[in-house]
């Protein structure tokens, strides 16, 4: 979404804004600033000033003749934790996502967020597959953890070592140029080699834990922005 005084654009591709015979977006100081400070870009920030991605979670409206932006998701107005509606959703959302495949892959770190996923997926779901830990400078405690969680739902764990760490350079660049946004997490790059990494036809379809502790524990990003712009 590109807002201009009180018209508003739509397309798919950021970089159609800069096609079109419209005023081109200019690079929003505040949001490299952030960017490069945390190393994660926040839905729904981009890095172009009056330039929005249009992410769930947050309503987009215009009140007073001003575009404005507000999240609406759980963390970000939570002052209750109810673990049976939650659990409840999450089990939902995992069904639903592995209704018409009968394996999965699991991106376990060994941390609270892709356990819980993993738990629930193979004890509540029945659903097998296959966990995969990335090694990671800086996170060698991960690896046996992944393995002791895995081995307690009897998960066959595999740890995906990166021959060249510059090839997850490259996935950013390629990104880049094809969206003109920002990686908004510096796991994704990860994420995406170890998929081609497994390139198992019986295992089609990858679930990706991060965010359940957020969601449990009301971690939410936007605090982490509150924070900042109090500080400034």
């Amino acid at each position: 979404v590109y807002i201009i005084g009180t018209s508003i654009y739509t397309a798919q591709k950021m970089n159609h804004f800069f096609k079109a015979d419209i005023p081109n977006p200019s690079i929003w100081e505040d949001a490299c600033h952030i960017h490069s400070l945390s190393g994660m870009t926040f839905a729904p920030w981009t890095v172009y000033e009056n330039v929005y991605s249009v992410s769930p979670g947050f309503w987009y409206r215009f009140e007073a003749d001003a575009f404005q932006i507000s999240p609406d998701w759980i963390p970000a107005s939570q002052n209750r934790y109810d673990r049976d509606e939650f659990v409840d959703l999450l089990i939902k959302a995992v069904n639903d996502t592995t209704r018409d495949h009968s394996e999965i892959i699991f991106t376990l770190s060994g941390g609270l967020d892709s356990a819980l996923v993993m738990y629930l997926a193979a004890e509540n779901l029945k659903k097998t597959g296959l966990s995969v830990t990335a090694a990671m400078d800086g996170f060698g405690g991960e690896l046996p953890k992944a393995k002791r969680q895995s081995d307690t739902v009897n998960i066959e764990n595999r740890v995906y070592k990166p021959e060249n760490k510059e090839q997850f350079g490259q996935v950013i660049t390629d990104f880049t140029k094809e969206t003109l946004l920002p990686v908004s997490d510096p796991v994704l790059p990860v994420v995406y080699e170890m998929a081609k990494w497994i390139n198992d036809s019986n295992l089609s379809c990858i679930i990706e834990g991060q965010g359940a502790d957020s969601v449990c524990f009301g971690l939410p990003h936007n605090v982490i922005l509150d924070r900042y712009s109090a500080q400034k």
